[in-house]
């Protein structure tokens, strides 16, 4: 078979996948599979392919649900290695979904997401096998779908602005993605993501966290192993000399620790109590590379605080790698079953965190916000929830030591809120 006739093949071939499982030439959802419902595009091309090459044999195209604008859609590819073998053998998975909706990925039993070969967040063109950036393009589109999906059997990524930040204000947008599966076993994901401020070893192994803090440099009380204990991160509280947090820090890394947090609630008096350029001519002793930089968290009433902070950051050539943030609710109806307040902080957060990822380092229900645990409870679902639609939301830890929102009894037994907490993925 000549060259020409086997690109002219591998074209057709491409075609017939593409339109079969997308239904493109306006195939009905009744129609038969393959060819035949492919349209009139891919009968032209195969026509051309086997006039070029002669008699080349059938080939089956896979079977795939097509699926309305709004949802995702996935398709498959034959497994056969349509770019001459330039990347190593897989079958391809790709997805659609408009602005709001989620795309579901799902390799073969047996096989893991092994790379993503396209991603644009924004108004890709073309289709399965042939995606392309359009004009309006998620810079964080390829990192955010491969945190979420690289090494897993399948995986849920949201076509929204929480997740990949906005790329073109008022415009209508679409998330296109493909990967390739290979054969494997599913990747464990052992990103921490539940925690809990200040617990004791029993407390934090009855409620499977994977993470942990307690507002000082120091674990209070460690378990005999992170795997069951949670991960614990240490914190400078509050204002001291560069020389003292360089020497912590320089400590924190020789105890293998791999994130620190900065300065708590700055923006309260009886809290760390710094103004911002305090705060930012600090920083610099942070800057360690062998450990990531946490912002300092402020109250959920300081957002001009944080968002000066992390400006002044950029201004000055700073580093913070991750953005802390606190949020709770108080008035009457703030911790409603939906979240919603939660997910306004959290929207807010996205707009000031640039492309770093969030932690929830404080959250809860105080005052009015938690007049039972009932409400309590079916908040805490409402924002796991709400951390679903917003991936960058990396950790978080509840702050239980406030009415109708404690997690463990006097005899050490979990509570109705506790029972739940217990039940939520700790790693993510």
């Amino acid at each position: 078979m000549s060259t020409t006739a086997v690109k002219k093949m591998k074209t057709a071939l491409r075609t017939l996948v593409v339109c079969a499982l997308l239904a493109c030439s306006g195939a009905k959802h009744d129609a038969p599979r393959g060819a035949a419902a492919a349209g009139s595009g891919a009968d032209a091309a195969m026509a051309d392919a086997s006039a070029s090459a002669g008699s080349a044999g059938s080939h089956d195209t896979t079977d795939a649900a097509t699926s309305s604008a709004g949802t995702s859609s996935t398709a498959l590819d034959s497994g056969m290695d349509l770019d001459a073998g330039n990347e190593p053998a897989g079958e391809s998975v790709c997805g659609t979904a408009d602005e709001g909706a989620v795309i579901t990925l799902a390799c073969k039993s047996g096989q893991i997401i092994d790379r993503i070969v396209f991603a644009s967040y924004g108004a890709p063109t073309g289709a399965c096998g042939a995606f392309a950036t359009g004009t309006c393009n998620a810079t964080t589109s390829v990192s955010v779908v491969e945190q979420l999906c690289l090494g897993r059997a399948s995986c849920s990524v949201p076509a929204t602005n929480g997740a990949f930040a906005d790329p073109c204000n008022r415009v209508a947008k679409r998330l296109a993605v493909e990967a390739v599966c290979v054969v494997g076993a599913p990747v464990e994901p052992m990103q921490p993501f539940k925690g809990v401020a200040n617990s004791p070893c029993a407390a934090r192994t009855a409620l499977g966290v994977s993470w942990y803090y307690n507002w000082g440099a120091d674990e209070s009380e460690p378990c005999a192993s992170p795997q069951v204990g949670g991960e614990f991160v240490p914190m400078i509280w509050g204002a001291q000399t560069a020389a003292k947090i360089q020497s912590a820090i320089t400590g924190f890394v020789g105890k293998g620790y791999a994130h620190v947090l900065g300065f708590n609630e700055p923006d309260h008096s009886d809290q760390a109590n710094m103004s911002v350029s305090a705060a930012i001519t600090l920083w610099p002793a942070f800057d360690n590379a062998a450990i990531k930089l946490v912002s300092p968290a402020a109250a959920s009433d300081g957002r001009p605080w944080a968002a000066d902070f992390m400006t002044q950051v950029g201004t000055n050539g700073l580093r913070v790698d991750v953005l802390a943030t606190h949020w709770y609710g108080w008035n009457a109806g703030s911790c409603d079953a939906k979240a919603a307040g939660l997910e306004n902080h959290i929207a807010w957060a996205e707009g000031v965190a640039g492309n770093r990822p969030i932690w929830l380092t404080e959250w809860g229900c105080l005052n009015q916000s938690a007049p039972d645990e009932n409400t309590v409870v079916a908040f805490y679902q409402g924002a796991l929830a709400v951390f679903a639609r917003h991936p960058r939301v990396q950790r978080y830890a509840w702050y239980p030591w406030a009415t109708n929102c404690g997690l463990v009894n006097s005899d050490a037994t979990l509570t109705a809120l506790g029972k739940v907490y217990a039940a939520a993925p700790a790693y993510r």
